[in-house]
């Protein structure tokens, strides 16, 4: 079992974290500062290689709320998947920090 977590603070370069083992709930929550949810329609990402992979896609479920800094490089990233399935109407924009899981079938089950 092996994964990735890719850490997309706002204005900052992304951080990857590997795991061997059981996906780690706790450091999300942390991460994103607050309760969680997945972003829809963010189902696989563009890799550093180029490759595509499948994902999963957290952020913080009460960004607007909390007036969290818009994060460009997540939202790019997102519009980019949204646009590529046909997607037409507006998007938002992503905002706080935002995490990307990807990994070996048996981690992404566990999620």
């Amino acid at each position: 079992m092996r994964g990735d977590v890719i850490v997309l603070r706002p204005n900052r370069g992304p951080e990857t974290r590997t795991y061997f083992g059981r996906p780690p709930y706790d450091l999300v929550s942390s991460a994103v500062g607050g309760s969680i949810e997945i972003v829809p329609m963010f189902d696989h990402v563009q890799l550093f290689d180029g490759t595509s992979t499948r994902a999963v896609v957290f952020c913080n479920s009460e960004a607007y709320m909390l007036d969290l800094p818009d994060n460009f490089w997540a939202t790019a990233a997102w519009h980019y998947i949204i646009r590529a399935k046909g997607e037409k109407r507006p998007l938002a924009m992503l905002k706080g920090t935002v995490i990307i899981i990807t990994g070996d079938d048996e981690f992404m089950e566990e999620l």
